[in-house]
């Protein structure tokens, strides 16, 4: 199981999952838009767009777009799934006009001048719409889901990558080898993966029905002795870190001034399950969750065990003529 192999061996509901069946057929059975907006003025430097698109990876669209840009650069808060239909900001220093269509895969909207630059992970939080198929199972998972009181902050699948070995198998393999470079674009997302891997595990161990919602865990890296001074750190997921390193052989490597530093994340965020409702034979799931957090632990909930969605690449829809 997918799941299993980056560190998640829990379900947070006892209802039956249900077989995924077409789920994922359309791009616009999973809808991402991003909830920020760059401030914008008349006297800005930089222009703020609007990028729609379907069926295609940020990085994608991003590529496409640079080709009408003769030295200039693109900035946006981070990556959307490809195997969606989603709206994002995008910030370009170059004015390249205002209404485009890209094959119909992609769409820029003009909003105005800004002198405003998107950092990762800047944004307020994401605005997910997910269209299951309507049975009375994935009715029951989701009204589960609607009475828990905060959602653990796993990583989902998408941060490890779609082809074995996974990013974090290959980051382990790489770091053991003394050919981990985090100072590349690279080895620094595989070294991500690594402590992304080492973070669900030990949250897969806490128990659920603990009040932990204001705890951090930790990202296991250099100066990590410096998080047991925060007062936020659940020191049993910070230990259980240390030994899954150590049972990995890799602690003394994580903790060489080579590797990426620690970071703290919220174990728990708050219940992202807004509303759900019938249309179309269809069971409509809206979610907002902050940046860094993923829709997709919802949906595995509602299919438990049938990952084939996983795998699936999503029919883009036109999104522009």
């Amino acid at each position: 199981m997918i799941y299993e192999r980056i560190g998640i061996n829990v379900f947070l509901t006892n209802s039956e999952g249900i077989e995924a069946g077409d789920f994922l057929e359309r791009c616009s059975d999973f809808i991402v838009i991003e909830r920020s907006f760059p401030p914008t003025n008349n006297e800005g430097k930089f222009y703020a767009y609007f990028l729609v698109k379907s069926g295609l990876s940020t990085e994608s669209a991003v590529k496409i777009i640079l080709t009408l840009i003769h030295k200039g650069k693109a900035f946006y808060y981070g990556l959307k799934d490809s195997n969606s239909l989603s709206v994002q900001n995008i910030v370009l220093t170059e004015f390249v006009g205002k209404n485009l269509c890209f094959g119909g895969k992609a769409r820029l909207i003009y909003q105005g001048k800004t002198d405003f630059i998107p950092k990762k992970g800047g944004f307020n939080s994401n605005i997910f719409a997910i269209k299951f198929p309507d049975s009375i199972d994935a009715e029951k998972t989701l009204e589960e889901i609607k009475k828990l009181k905060a959602f653990p902050n796993f990583f989902g699948h998408q941060r490890f990558g779609f082809h074995e070995p996974f990013n974090h198998e290959i980051a382990i393999k790489l770091l053991k080898d003394g050919k981990l470079n985090t100072r590349s674009w690279k080895g620094e997302f595989l070294a991500e993966s690594l402590q992304s891997y080492i973070f669900n595990v030990c949250l897969s161990r806490i128990d659920f029905k603990e009040d932990y919602n204001s705890k951090m865990g930790i990202l296991l890296g250099t100066r990590h002795k410096e998080a047991l001074k925060k007062k936020v750190l659940l020191k049993d997921h910070y230990e259980c870190s240390l030994e899954v390193a150590e049972k990995l052989g890799i602690l003394e490597l994580i903790e060489g001034k080579d590797f990426l530093k620690y970071q703290l994340r919220p174990l728990f965020i708050k219940n992202p399950l807004i509303k759900y409702y019938k249309s179309k034979e269809k069971l409509i799931a809206i979610a907002k969750m902050p940046p860094g957090s993923y829709a997709s632990l919802i949906i595995r909930e509602v299919f438990k065990n049938d990952e084939s969605w996983m795998n699936k690449k999503c029919v883009a829809e036109k999104v522009c003529k």
